[in-house]
């Protein structure tokens, strides 16, 4: 076998690994194993295929690992890339259902915690601006609310003055005499 690695890290302190296959059996091995691994290593093995295909050697390492019981990876190209458009597509669609579904789900959980009833069509924007009208309506009745109780307040407060005498007014204000010249004192 001809590998050689190398490790180390780059000017941002990120681990970088180089790998070197040297070899017609070792470039053919290298790339049938990314070929037949998953959606990460396949999209690395259709790089380096175009890489390896466009050289004479690279194209004789892939004949052999054909020869050899591999994949041909040579003349099956538009098969393995069919192959890998389709699982790409798969993916795409599990992810986006998987995405769907989670947004149905926290859908039914706010709206729940709400305490509305989803209609299934409304969109969350419209029932979000439901709920500022809906505290702007009870801000409105809050403030007429506290008017209200303001202006009794004032209007109750006219007619229970207490009636002063002018002794009582007299004793009054000597009171706030005295204890004005003990404050100061």
């Amino acid at each position: 076998m001809s590998y050689q690695t190398r490790a180390y890290d780059n000017e941002h302190g990120d681990p970088v690994v180089v790998l070197v296959a040297d070899g017609t059996h070792d470039v053919g091995r290298l790339a049938g194993l990314l070929a037949s691994g998953n959606c990460e290593q396949s999209d690395l093995a259709r790089t380096i295929l175009r890489q390896v295909r466009r050289h004479n050697g690279g194209r004789a390492a892939l004949q052999m690992l054909a020869a050899h019981g591999g994949p041909d990876l040579l003349h099956d190209v538009a098969k393995v890339e069919a192959e890998h458009e389709a699982e790409y597509l798969d993916v795409i669609a599990a992810t986006r259902q998987m995405a769907n579904d989670a947004n149905a789900a926290l859908r039914a959980k706010l709206l729940a915690a709400l305490g509305i009833d989803d209609d299934g069509e409304t969109p969350l924007a419209g029932y979000v601006d439901q709920l500022i009208a809906e505290r702007d309506a009870l801000m409105a009745a809050l403030r007429l609310q506290a008017t209200v109780i303001v202006r009794a307040n004032e209007w109750r407060a006219q007619f229970e003055k207490p009636v002063q005498w002018p002794r009582q007014a007299a004793l009054i204000a000597a009171l706030d005499a005295l204890n004005e010249q003990q404050a100061s004192a």
